[in-house]
């Protein structure tokens, strides 16, 4: 019943007590004492708040059954905290603080060696444990039913939209979104905000795929129109096929990657890089052709053959070859400095029309 206990040089569980009372030396030496017992007025206390902690209805009549209903739950309560807290551990959650408390209210009242005091001391905590029984309810809910939103959330601030943040900043709806997501990430106790986070990832990546597939609709156009020029350029200098695919490989690979990537700085450098592979392209078609001029210069002299004359080098002009030679200065401010630039642009295009060449401007 719950209202006694035996001690035999320390205390003496029930269910080892049968021996020592079945011994004559040893049952002299058992003491029998009174275990102390709350008053009604106290159970029906701690009855009421179990109710209010654990939504559960203390239906039995004695300290023992109440005391075993309070333990059946605190350690309810403790395996779901400490899954709450492994959880917590693996990323930025909220509520590792609570979690924290929570385990060492919970700890301290399972510790109790007895009804009586387990009871005396729910009593004792029963602010902190209602404060917490608030937070429990909010943790249950986020760690139980919330946590893929959540990763959800962190996915799209820390990966999904992270590489094109500094783009979707300059749209004024994609940066609200976005600040808000931030906002909610960074609370202590976001619970009640939860259900915006779904509807706010829909609306930044509605616009990310929106600016994606604008970016690489003009890559692509830019490496079609790369691909087309080096593709003509091959076929006019009749380069064989190992030529071919060195001078395409690179263009080839460029367009695997725009296809395949929705970072937006990525497809910005591959529009870079494009143009540098072109050029590496015309490269290795001027060195073939080259080797064609040798060829028919030979030819003439030796008049051995019929001489098809052989196809133009690609010599490429940018702007920044002929700005180099303006003394130090990127700029054009006077006349004389519009006079030197043309001047120079001319001779350098006479100088590729003469050589038989035919010029790209970059």
């Amino acid at each position: 019943a719950g209202k006694i206990s035996f001690t035999l040089n320390g205390d003496l569980p029930l269910k080892k007590a049968y021996e020592p009372f079945t011994s004559a030396r040893k049952r002299g030496e058992i003491r029998v004492q009174k275990i102390r017992q709350h008053d009604e007025y106290q159970l029906k206390k701690a009855a009421s708040l179990v109710k209010k902690l654990f939504n559960k209805t203390f239906t039995g009549s004695g300290e023992k059954e109440l005391s075993e209903l309070i333990h059946q739950e605190l350690k309810k309560w403790q395996e779901l905290l400490s899954a709450f807290s492994h959880k917590a551990q693996t990323g930025h959650f909220p509520g590792k603080q609570a979690i924290e408390l929570g385990l060492a209210l919970v700890a301290g009242l399972l510790g109790q060696s007895n009804s009586f005091s387990l009871i005396q001391r729910l009593i004792k905590e029963t602010n902190a444990l209602e404060d917490f029984a608030e937070h429990f309810e909010d943790l249950d809910d986020f760690y139980n039913s919330q946590f893929q939103t959540w990763q959800a959330l962190s996915k799209a601030l820390n990966e999904q939209f992270k590489a094109n943040r500094p783009t979707l900043e300059k749209d004024l709806s994609a940066k609200q979104a976005l600040d808000e997501l931030e906002r909610i990430y960074r609370l202590a106790a976001p619970y009640d905000q939860l259900k915006s986070i779904n509807p706010l990832i829909d609306q930044v990546q509605k616009i990310n795929s929106q600016l994606v597939q604008t970016k690489r609709q003009v890559a692509q156009a830019q490496l079609n129109g790369c691909i087309e020029r080096v593709q003509s350029a091959l076929t006019e200098a009749s380069a064989p096929s190992d030529l071919q695919n060195k001078a395409l490989h690179p263009l080839q690979q460029c367009k695997k990657r725009i296809e395949h990537t929705d970072a937006i700085a990525q497809l910005t450098s591959e529009q870079t890089d494009m143009l540098s592979y072109e050029d590496d392209a015309y490269e290795l078609i001027n060195r073939h052709i080259e080797a064609q001029r040798k060829q028919d210069t030979s030819n003439k002299i030796a008049e051995t053959a019929v001489v098809v004359p052989t196809p133009k080098r690609t010599v490429t002009i940018s702007h920044a070859d002929i700005m180099a030679g303006q003394t130090d200065n990127t700029f054009i401010e006077t006349e004389d400095q519009v006079e030197h630039y043309i001047k120079q642009l001319r001779d350098k295009l006479l100088t590729a029309v003469r050589d038989g060449d035919r010029v790209r401007i970059k």
